[in-house]
This record gives structure tokens, sequence and C-alpha cells, in this order.
């Protein structure tokens, strides 16, 4: 064991063993650039595949019960801080890896040839430098994985997300979406969102919200003088607010908060993943309920009805009602709270705080959020 190894080895197993892809999947949404509802359903795909592999991987290792290769040589010596006083057959390590290099394959697919093959056959050999797995281990392991992590990809490929927009469906006139400044995109952002499968909800109008006021009514007049007097009148800390919640985003801040939680309270790989897991399925199914109004009322958002308006961030190239931010902080919140009721307050206060942030920013109206 070279100190390079060791170095893998802490990379990959210091923490529960899908955290490390947990991060890497949300970092490739950004290096990819992927829109809102593309991150959540990848998240999602991702996570739940995890979780899944955690509870196959569990339950071999119980039905076989091997020892770790040190039990039968003691003068093996594993790496400081590894546990191996569980079953080691098949490597738990592995099969995430295993799982993860699969799904993010099918997700990723123009990123470079190999890219997460050689991500995973690192994580998984890591066992071996950790003195915790025999090869026979990590080969077991890696099928696991992979097994599970091909039944994601079908999953994925029969959602529906690979529909194509003709244009249908389209309002036009006041009151209704147009591109908006400063990119004026013609095409608004996954107009198809609303359609996809759904992971908890039976599809994704049944929670739809009322629609929103009447364009021109007292109630529709209210909500922009209050975006109006909320952006003429933003103050350095709602400043500060917006920025940190814009370099967050919805999804990489309530995972933070997540593995603050997992970390705190010393949770074990299966209890990690299914945090996870829950979250991201409530995250993705918020993003379909939300595309599905979005795309139902076509709103205009309040940079067209006042072009005066000083604006923080720019607007997305999507309609206005509901808040897809919003319901993604939301709908983790609840989990997370539920989860880990002693931070239940918070997380709801975080939550609050990152809804309203979108109407000081200009971008949305209250009732958005």
């Amino acid at each position: 064991r070279t100190d390079e190894t060791a170095a893998i080895v802490t990379k990959w197993g210091s923490r529960p063993a899908v955290i490390p892809w947990v991060e890497v999947g949300l970092q490739l949404a950004d290096e990819f650039g992927l829109s809102g509802p593309r991150d959540s359903r990848a998240q999602a795909l991702l996570r739940t595949a995890l979780y899944d592999t955690v509870l196959a991987t569990l339950d071999a290792q119980g039905a076989y019960a091997r020892e770790a290769p040190s039990v039968a040589d003691p003068s093996l010596t594993p790496m400081e801080g590894v546990v191996t006083d569980g079953p080691a057959f098949p490597s738990l390590h592995a099969a995430v890896a295993g799982a993860a290099s699969t799904v993010l394959t099918y997700l990723f697919p123009d990123a470079e040839a190999s890219r997460f093959e050689t991500l995973a056959e690192e994580a998984a050999t890591s066992r071996l430098w950790a003195g915790a797995s025999y090869p026979s281990d990590v080969e077991a392991g890696l099928a696991l994985g992979q097994a599970v992590g091909e039944r994601a990809v079908a999953r994925g490929e029969a959602d529906g997300s690979d529909a194509t927009w003709d244009g249908s469906g389209r309002l036009t006139g006041p009151g209704y979406w147009v591109p908006t400044p400063p990119r004026f995109v013609e095409n608004p952002v996954e107009p198809l969102a609303g359609t996809w499968e759904t992971w908890v909800l039976p599809s994704g109008d049944a929670v739809r919200p009322d629609p929103p006021p009447e364009y021109g009514s007292p109630l529709w007049q209210a909500e922009l003088e209050a975006v109006q007097d909320a952006t003429s009148r933003r103050t350095l800390e709602q400043v500060r607010i917006v920025e940190y919640w814009a370099s967050k985003g919805p999804f990489g801040s309530f995972t933070e908060y997540a593995l603050d939680l997992i970390e705190r309270d010393g949770l074990d790989d299966a209890h990690a993943a299914r945090v996870l897991a829950l979250m991201s399925v409530a995250q993705a199914d918020a993003v379909i309920a939300v595309w599905d109004g979005k795309y139902t009322w076509w709103t205009s958002r309040p940079i067209t009805e006042d072009p005066d308006l000083d604006m923080l961030l720019p607007t997305p190239a999507y309609p206005s009602y509901p808040s897809g931010f919003s319901a993604v902080v939301g709908s983790a919140a609840v989990v997370l709270g539920h989860l880990f009721p002693r931070a239940e307050v918070d997380l709801l206060a975080a939550a609050a705080e990152a809804a309203a942030q979108r109407c000081w920013a200009g971008i949305h109206y209250p009732l958005d959020d």
C-alpha cells in the first residue's frame, strides 16, 4: 500500500459508500449544463439505483456471511479506519460503483469514453488496497451493481423524457409567456417535462395548483406590484441571500444539508442511501408537477410586464407559475424534516427563505413561490 493508494481508499471509503457518487452526480449536472427537470431526473435515477444496490448487497452479504481476508490471515493489516468486521461478499463499495457508473454512462453520453468505468474500477479496487475485500468480492459487487444500474437505465429509457415537443398547446396573448431578456430564448425549457413518469405521484397533474389570477385583475396587479416593491426596496442582506441560493441551487443546497445530517447522526450505508433516495424522488416529482403547472397556465414573467424591473438574476426561459426552485426546496425540506425531526424547523425556514428570494431577485411573483 502506497500513499497514493491510501489516499484513494480514503476518497471512496471514509464515508457511506453512496456519498462520493452522489457528489459526482451533482458535479456532472453542472458540468454538462442540465436543465432543472433533467437534473432532478438524473439525481433520482442515480440515487434510487444506489439505494437498491445497497439493499441488494446487504441481502447477499447476509446470505453468504463471508469474512474479510484479515480474518483468514491475521497478518493482513487493514488500512487504519477501515472496518472489516462485517461480511465481505459481495463488496458494497464495488456494487455501488458498478451501479453508479452504469447509470452515469447512460445519463451523460457525451462524457469521455470509459470515464465512469475508470472511476468505478478505482472505487472498487480501493477495497483491495484497504485490505477489506477479496478480488472475488469486488468482481461480484461490480456485477451486482451493474445489474441494478441496468434496471435504472431501463426505467429512464421508458419515462417519456425523450419525447419531442411539436409546439402544440402554447398559449399566446396578453399575460402569457414570451421570450425574456437577456437571451430571449424562443422555445421554452422542457415543455413536456410535466408528462414524464412520476415516482410517487400518480401523475404530473395530481397536485396541479389553481389557476393564477386573471391577467389585468386587481389580484394580478397586486402580484406585479409586490415584485416591483421587492426589487425597488431590496436590501443588502436580501442580495446576499439571493446570491447564496443562486450559487448552491435547489438540489445542491439540500443535498449539502442532507449530507451534514447524515454525518451528524452517523448513519450507516443503508440509512444514508435511503435519505438521499427519498429526498431525490420527492424533488423529481415536485419538478414534474411544477412543469405540468407551468405549461398548463403559461404565465408571463414579471420582466415581461415591467421591463424596467431591477433584476438581480436573469429570468429563466420558461413560464413563471408555479416556481420550480420553491417546489424543489419545499419537497426536500419536508422529507428531511421527517427523517431528522430535530432539524425540521431549520429546514422549513431555509426552504421559505429560498422561495422568497426568487421574488427579491425579480424573476417570480410571490404567488409563484
